[in-house]
């Protein structure tokens, strides 16, 4: 538990060259940044979110609530957009490498052309504040 980490990968642009990261691990320590074609990173940038983990005896779990201000995205009339996305887990326990949609070793979940894809979102009026989701990282 205390080596497992998950990332959490958006590509608001959908273009499989830019990613919004945050990562956190068991105790609830969080970490962000921005990938440009999983090969240059902004670590400088401070997104703001919250995340909130619980340990059990068989786990962990974690609550991560990012606000929509936080997250980079076309702002245009259409009501639905298309985004990449991908879930990471890193157990360096045993050196487990779980993920939403794989990709190839030699890459990191940011390397978005690999990744996932949300279809029809609708993203948040200016008055929303946060997107929440649970997630629990031993269904991986």
């Amino acid at each position: 538990m205390a080596h497992d980490l998950i990332t959490l990968t958006f590509d608001g642009f959908n273009d499989k060259r830019n990613a919004m990261c945050f990562a956190s691990n068991a105790f609830g320590v969080q970490r962000d940044y921005l990938s440009f074609d999983d090969l240059y990173y902004d670590v400088d940038w401070d997104g703001l979110w919250k995340v909130r983990t619980t340990r059990t005896d068989s786990g962990w779990y974690a609550e991560i609530a990012i606000p929509w201000q936080t997250l980079r995205y076309k702002k245009t009339s259409d009501s639905l957009q298309n985004w990449g996305f991908n879930m990471y887990r890193n157990r360096r326990l045993t050196n487990e490498i779980s993920s939403f949609s794989p990709f190839p070793r030699v890459f990191s979940a940011s390397r978005m052309e690999y990744a996932g894809v949300l279809k029809n979102l609708q993203p948040a009026t200016a008055q929303a504040k946060y997107s929440c989701a649970t997630l629990c990282p031993d269904f991986l």
